[in-house]
């Protein structure tokens, strides 16, 4: 994974992500029936914090589209989810690509179908932020 990227808790976190389809091709999400972003936090297990709609305006919890030919969006945590936040921070997009069809995780260059975001740092805990 790298380097972890230390937030502390209550501050916004930003993130943008590329929806993929086979090859790890990008795939606009306007030629998708549905989708969504959800973050997890980890600190001994999966917890769902956040999920993030899809959505024509760019509203408080919706994806936003960046690049919708590039399959890039966004979406915005806000400090009223962060401030209570613990452990490693990921996010994962379940995709709907027909009406019949379940949700399925798109998946990540490294072959991931979640992506690592950060890792919350308590408000009284300084150090390594």
């Amino acid at each position: 994974m790298g380097e972890k990227l230390i937030i502390r808790q209550g501050n916004t976190i930003e993130v943008e992500c590329t929806i993929t389809g086979a090859n790890n091709s990008p795939v606009p999400p306007s030629t998708l029936i549905d989708y969504e972003v959800c973050i997890y936090s980890y600190l001994l297990e999966k917890k769902l914090v956040k999920v993030f709609k899809k959505s024509p305006s760019a509203a408080e919890g919706q994806v936003i589209i960046v690049d919708d030919t590039e399959g890039v969006v966004k979406v915005i945590v806000n400090p009223s989810v962060t401030k209570n936040l613990k452990g490693d921070i990921y996010l994962e997009v379940a995709v709907k690509r027909t009406a019949d069809s379940d949700y399925e995780n798109s998946e990540f260059a490294d072959g991931e179908t979640h992506l690592y975001i950060c890792t919350m740092a308590e408000k009284s805990n300084l150090k390594g932020i």
